[in-house]
């Protein structure tokens, strides 16, 4: 089975994620002026999301997502896709009751010795032709109550009824996702390939509709992807919960701050809330809390967020 999980990066890493299944994929790079430094080292590291029918130039809308639509049009070679980010990668042991864990840096053992991956080991995880790898918490609160308070109403709002006017078969699982505790995080995630095409036509026709409505970055995705998961779960098919390894110090100071900064404007325009400014000073907690603090603390008590 060939494998392709892809690993999603927007910025140069001292570090890059390679293995024989594992494919690091520069998103945005369209929107990368030629003469600019960090375009060089991408084009000497990875090849872009801008290759064949792409949508690269709309990567501050799709985020991550355009890596994954760049190998859904240009990559039928593979059998099998997943996807990571470039500091979250998944912990490839099914048998751990840990939701997460993190490390400072990526040493050069980090892909067998923290995330225990070897050849061969997707297909090892996916030995159940239907079954798929995801990245899952329970809460306390609905994935409706958890996406209001952050972002606002909206967004998942149209969401559900794109889905219901546009992909009626989902209306069902759409509705039970939104208001179920159990969330699909981080649009994590690996497929055989007919499924991923399944996802990719669902996600994306999805987003198309919504993106002229709610504006800058969506935060929408990864609920689509839940429903996806939810309507497979209601086929039958099998949900293969991974831990996730988070690279806690990817992120400088500065660019913690900015990106909170970002989050706060947003959360703003979105009405979020109390708890939406909690969540969008998430990237400075991270960078500030001690590791051993900010694991514990996730493993612990983030279905309470």
């Amino acid at each position: 089975m060939k494998t392709a999980i892809i690993v999603a990066y927007h910025i140069p890493q001292p570090v890059v994620l390679r293995g024989e299944d594992i494919l690091p994929i520069h998103v945005g790079r369209a929107l990368m002026p030629p003469s600019s430094p960090d375009r060089k080292w991408f084009e000497e590291n990875m090849r872009g999301d801008d290759e064949g029918d792409n949508i690269s130039r709309q990567n501050p809308m799709y985020n991550e997502m355009t890596a994954v639509y760049e190998v859904w049009k240009n990559m039928p070679e593979y059998d099998c896709v997943g996807l990571m980010h470039y500091r979250r990668h998944f912990v490839f042991d099914a048998h751990t009751d840990r939701n997460y864990y993190s490390v400072k840096k990526m040493h050069r053992d980090y892909l067998t010795r923290k995330l225990h991956y070897r050849p061969g080991v997707v297909e090892e995880i996916m030995s159940d032709e239907k079954s798929f790898v995801c990245v899952a918490q329970d809460r306390n609160k609905t994935v409706r109550e958890h996406y209001t308070l952050a972002h606002g109403a909206l967004g998942i709002e149209l969401t559900e009824n794109v889905i219901r006017e546009k992909f009626p078969e989902y209306g069902d699982a759409a509705a039970r996702y939104f208001d179920g505790r159990t969330e699909y995080l981080y649009n994590m995630f690996i497929m055989r390939r007919d499924v991923f095409e399944r996802y990719c036509k669902f996600v994306f026709g999805v987003l198309a509709e919504v993106k002229n409505v709610v504006g800058g970055r969506l935060f929408l995705s990864e609920r689509i992807t839940g429903v996806f998961m939810t309507k497979l779960l209601d086929e039958g098919y099998k949900a293969v919960r991974l831990p996730v390894m988070f690279v806690l110090d990817r992120q400088s100071l500065a660019d913690a701050i900015r990106e909170s900064r970002r989050n706060l404007k947003l959360n703003k325009i979105r009405g979020g809330g109390f708890h939406g400014r909690i969540y969008a000073l998430k990237p400075l907690l991270r960078k500030l809390l001690p590791d051993r603090v900010f694991s514990w603390y996730y493993n612990k008590w983030s279905k309470n967020d």
